[in-house]
């Protein structure tokens, strides 16, 4: 039976240059990875985390191809990430009723440790109609899938 809490938890790690060091994203009432605890490690480890921020859900796509029945896991995973940071660095913020609310950062030998709670449901809205992904089953006319728009004031709406 699935649970009917709607959201996940995120741990993202920095070192002291505040470059990806790790992360997991897992559902917060289980534990289950959300198609893998990492899947953009490989993307992003030792980078420093201002890249990502630089980066919005179109461009990500655009950089990162991967089989389209994976893409709506990335673009959760990345989502997840940018908002994670936004709310770090101070762009938006993160209080209880918002997209992404910090639960707890810790700093240890060289390290700094973020915890968070991301709401589901404010996830699957940052994923709109587009012509990127299809990895959602939903498709446009062209044949295509669902197009990002982010919905936060920090970042330009994309078409």
């Amino acid at each position: 039976m699935p649970c009917k809490n709607l959201t996940e938890s995120l741990r993202l790690v920095l070192d002291d240059h505040e470059q990806l060091l790790d992360y997991k994203l897992v559902k917060q009432s289980c534990g289950a990875a959300i198609g893998g605890e990492s899947l953009l490690l490989d993307y992003f480890k030792g980078r420093p985390f201002g890249d990502i921020l630089a980066m919005n859900s179109e461009r990500f796509c655009q950089m990162y191809t991967v089989d389209k029945r994976l893409q709506f896991l990335f673009l959760k995973h990345f989502i997840a990430l940018s908002a994670l940071l936004r709310v770090y660095t101070g762009h938006e913020a993160g209080g209880v009723k918002d997209f992404c609310t910090i639960a707890d950062i810790a700093s240890d030998n060289g390290r700094i440790s973020i915890e968070a709670q991301i709401a589901v449901d404010a996830v699957t809205e940052e994923i709109k109609s587009c012509g990127h992904c299809g990895g959602c089953g939903h498709q446009n006319e062209s044949g295509n899938g669902h197009k990002l728009k982010r919905t936060d004031k920090s970042r330009k709406e994309t078409e």
